[in-house]
């Protein structure tokens, strides 16, 4: 939701190099944007500054590329800290603006970062195309016609947020569904995304919309060869070692979300052992609970 307003800065100022600071999870969905001169990654947001040296590292990289401009589209002073702590002069966002539930996050956004005129603006999402998830999309289009359109109706683990979805939420399940309704009947198929934990909602919507045209799905953080390839180079990486799993991402595999192997089977595979237990620290059996 936050990318329309990178869209209507480089309208406003052709000239700039525009940087886009990500949660890990976003970034690679934002990688290759030529709207976009870099993208820097957060990992660890909610670390406390004092005690993060991510976040440290961070703010000297933002204090020596000397920002003119921030645009902070979150409302946890967390993150204003950042950029107050770069000395970047002109901050802007839901600090000085209030967001309005009665309109459209995009459109809040925009009013964030001080466009008023954001019903006029472009409010096309920038993502970098995956190729496993545009397979799927084609797909659909394919078998139905028609224009197809996304619904992300959902939040994510809720973790220590407690009714999350009534806190976040700008729009109720029934504006989603007369929205939906009005398309499906414009001969537009509907495809209903979300975490699992999301999932609840997404079955409640689906619910409430005509069968034929309703499809459910889920988005895998899919990395694409080229942007494997930029990070091996600037990570000084073997390329030779990693040219197996790069071609996986250019000819095609199995659907999958990543890869990644466990360190006790790892070590269990490297030491020959029987089982795996052998090689947890503190391994649950009959006769042990704790530690």
């Amino acid at each position: 939701m936050a990318t329309p307003v990178v869209t209507a800065l480089r309208d406003r100022h052709p000239d700039a190099a525009i940087d886009f600071l990500a949660s890990g999870a976003a970034a690679p969905l934002l990688q290759g944007i030529p709207e976009i001169h870099q993208v820097l990654k957060l990992h660890r947001r909610n670390v406390p500054y004092w005690l993060s040296v991510e976040k440290i590292g961070l703010v000297s990289d933002l204090r020596t590329a000397r920002y003119d401009l921030a645009v902070v589209l979150e409302h946890a002073p967390r993150y204003y800290e950042l950029v107050e702590r770069a000395g970047i002069p002109r901050i802007v966002g839901f600090r000085d603006t209030r967001f309005d539930p009665s309109l459209h996050s995009i459109a809040n956004n925009l009013r964030a970062a001080g466009f008023d005129d954001g019903a006029d603006r472009s409010w096309r999402m920038l993502i970098t195309p995956v190729d496993d998830t545009w397979a799927a999309a084609r797909q659909i289009r394919h078998t139905h016609g028609g224009p197809l359109v996304g619904f992300h109706v959902g939040y994510g683990p809720a973790r220590r947020k407690k009714d999350q979805e009534q806190r976040l939420r700008g729009w109720a399940l029934e504006n989603f569904t007369a929205v939906g309704k009005w398309l499906i009947e414009r001969d537009a198929a509907v495809v209903l995304n979300g975490a699992r934990e999301d999932r609840p909602t997404v079955d409640r919507l689906a619910a409430m919309l005509p069968r034929e045209r309703v499809f459910l799905a889920q988005t895998p953080q899919a990395f694409r060869a080229e942007v494997l390839e930029a990070a091996i180079e600037k990570h000084g990486l073997p390329r030779q070692a990693f040219e197996w799993y790069l071609d996986l991402r250019r000819y095609g595999t199995v659907p999958h979300a990543g890869f990644g192997m466990g360190v006790e089977r790892c070590v269990a595979w490297i030491c020959g052992l029987h089982h795996v237990r052998e090689t947890i620290p503190f391994a649950r059996m009959m006769e042990r609970i704790t530690p």
